[in-house]
Formats: C-alpha cells, structure tokens, sequence
C-alpha cells in the first residue's frame, strides 16, 4: 500500500476564527473550536454531584476533576477522529485538520476514497476504535478500586461505547452511513448508488422521497446534490 507524505513546507491553511490550533499528530493539524470549552465546563458542572458522592473529600476541586474527566472523555474522541484522519493518509489522501467541537469531532480530508474498500476503511475503523477504548475501559472497571478512579473509568467506557455505537448508525453523515455506502458500492460497483442508498436513511425528507424510488433519483445521486470532498463528522453524546 502507498503512503504519500505532505511536504514539510507546505504551508498550513489558515484557522477559523474561534478555533485554536493546539498542535500536530503525524502532521495533521490539531484544533479546538470555542465551544468546546464551553461544553467541557457544562460537563464539570454537571458531574460534579456525582464526582462529590463518590470522593465526598474534594470539595470545590470536585469541579477540577470533572473537568478532568472532560479533557478525558474528549482525548478519547480525538484518538476516533485520528483513526479516520491516519487511514485516510495511510491511502494517500491529504488530510487537512482534525477538529473538536461540542458535539464532538470532524476530520478533513480532501477528495474521496477511489475503492469502496478504502472508503470502508476510513469510515469504520473510526466507531471501532471508540468501542475499543470503550472494551479496554470497561475492563479496567474490574481492576478500579472503588472511588473516584472507578466513577471515571466506568464514565468512560459508557461514553466510548456509546459514541461507537451511534456513529454506526447508517445515515449520512455519520460513519456507519459512508459504510454503508462503501457496502452497497462494493456490490454494485457504483459509487452513486451507495450515495442515495445512505442517503436514504439520513434525514426524513430524503426517506420519504426514497419511497417513490427510482423516479426522482438520477444515476449520480440526489437530485441537485453534489459530493466535493469528505469531511467525516462524529458526534458525541454523554
């Protein structure tokens, strides 16, 4: 398999206005949107009666740990988004950045996968490697001694697995829709057809006009619709 590598003096594209570049993993661009502070307070808040019940000794640091727990609980999804960022590279598309924001990441990655197994690659190793922290977490609850440190890595697993389970939901945008579009490519050998297939799952309106299939779909897709890149979005709930 050929990798390709970005020059080292590419230069890099520039940064929305409220987000923060904090870094770059294998040369991929890592940033924060503002609003994810904001969330990651409401976390803290919002676990901290929780964090209060279980280490009753902590007091007003008991807001401390559940920002923590959020910082933590994002690192988990940013090792999702870099699942999908280092396999695209791994087929040799660039990828531009990796983004965390309230709802949970997006990776951007220029143009689109040339084989369904490709495609099927980059979508699903996402969701599985959030069900992989998720098992690994979930593991170490028989091991946590009670506490704090228990409370968190149950807390963890939980969110892991739930993130995995419903990005694998098929419905674009999500990554269970593109695998399921990778799917229904592999088989008809029609990348299109994949389109409008996942397509139909992905909002109501697309749904009810799947219903008067084939008449009000061309052959490239939803009528009007374009494709002009990928950016794989992810969402969070916890």
């Amino acid at each position: 398999m050929e990798t390709q590598t970005e020059p080292p003096d590419r230069p890099r594209p520039p940064v929305q206005p409220g987000t923060l570049r904090v870094g770059q993993i294998a040369g991929i661009d890592i940033t924060i949107r503002a609003s994810w502070l904001i969330i990651a307070v409401l976390i803290s808040i919002m676990i901290q009666p929780r964090i209060d019940a279980v280490a009753p000794g902590l007091g007003a640091f008991s807001y401390v740990a559940g920002l923590a727990f959020a910082v933590l609980l994002y690192l988990s999804v940013l090792l999702h988004e870099l699942s999908h960022a280092l396999s695209a590279k791994a087929f040799g598309l660039p990828v531009r950045s990796v983004t965390l924001h309230f709802l949970g990441g997006v990776t951007e990655i220029d143009g689109d996968p040339q084989t369904p197994m490709r495609e099927f690659v980059i979508s699903v190793v996402g969701p599985l490697t959030s069900l992989g922290v998720g098992g690994i977490a979930l593991l170490l609850t028989q091991v946590a001694p009670d506490g704090l440190l228990l409370f968190v890595v149950q807390a963890l697993a939980g969110a892991n697995i739930v993130v995995g389970v419903l990005n694998l939901v098929p419905g674009l945008p999500l990554d269970g829709g593109r695998v399921l579009r990778a799917v229904v490519w592999g088989i008809s050998g029609r990348p299109q057809l994949g389109t409008v297939v996942a397509g139909c799952l992905s909002s109501p309106r697309k749904r009810l006009r799947c219903r008067e299939w084939p008449g009000h779909f061309r052959q490239d897709g939803w009528p009007g619709d374009g494709s002009h890149g990928r950016a794989d979005q992810d969402v969070l709930t916890s």
